[in-house]
């Protein structure tokens, strides 16, 4: 009777243990699964921005090589601006609190799954490669086009775009939306070297690119893939 009732509570005891873990296992999926939907909607946003500063500047690269540097068309100061002015607002900065938790306090042996727990591991990799890719652009943009701003940007007409304004991308869309044109020049046109700057768009923009078309793309497979996983081994909490 005595060895009955002790295995009885052994088995009592494991029972409970593995529907807490289930329990835990549910939690976890769940906070994960919206974690990673969330940024699924952020990435898509980030790649529709992306694909614009990257047409503003192939547009500026081709201008800055044999257009004309007096008389600027209307569309040239904002495509300088959302391609080599701005520094910010394109970069996908994943969210891992959900993913990070798992790792590193051990939780993922919650996720019995091996499917799942490759995905996850895919997952990481794919964040801190678009972390590493964040800031190569970042450096690339402070060392090269930040120079290229300083000497020959026109900071009267950002001015004037931005106007009460909390951020010169807020004026930009107004102004692109209206039908006024602001004068602008191009400062210290004595030192302006047309084809070298004509390789600094060049090159940021192939940086820009490889970003979205390799890292970027990874990571959204990795998300899309592992948001499958996790509908697949806990349909009931998503």
């Amino acid at each position: 009777m005595i060895f009955l009732a002790v295995a009885i509570g052994f088995f009592a005891e494991n029972y409970r243990e593995k529907m807490a873990e289930a329990d835990q296992a549910d939690e976890l999926a769940k906070s994960l699964y919206e974690e990673l939907r969330n940024d699924s909607i952020q990435a898509q946003a980030i790649v529709a921005i992306r694909l614009e500063k990257e047409a503003c500047l192939k547009y500026v690269q081709q201008y800055f090589r044999d257009s004309s540097l007096t008389n600027l068309p209307r569309q040239f100061y904002p495509c300088f601006t959302k391609g080599l002015y701005i520094g910010t607002g394109f970069f996908f900065q994943p969210r891992d609190g959900v993913l990070h938790q798992l790792i590193s306090s051990g939780a993922l042996r919650y996720f019995k799954s091996v499917e799942l727990q490759q995905k996850i591991g895919e997952l990481n990799v794919s964040i801190a490669n678009v972390r590493s890719r964040n800031d190569k652009e970042y450096h690339y943009h402070e060392q090269y086009n930040r120079q290229l701003v300083l000497s020959h940007y026109d900071v009267d007409w950002a001015s004037a775009v931005k106007k009460d304004k909390g951020k010169i991308a807020d004026g930009l869309e107004e102004y692109l939306a209206g039908n006024t044109t602001i004068p602008a020049v191009i400062k210290n046109l004595k030192q302006f070297n047309r084809e070298e700057t004509y390789t600094v768009a060049f090159m940021y923009l192939q940086i820009l690119e490889v970003s979205r078309r390799d890292d970027l793309a990874k990571y959204v497979k990795a998300n899309a893939e592992l948001l499958a996983a996790i509908r697949k081994n806990f349909p009931g909490v998503v």
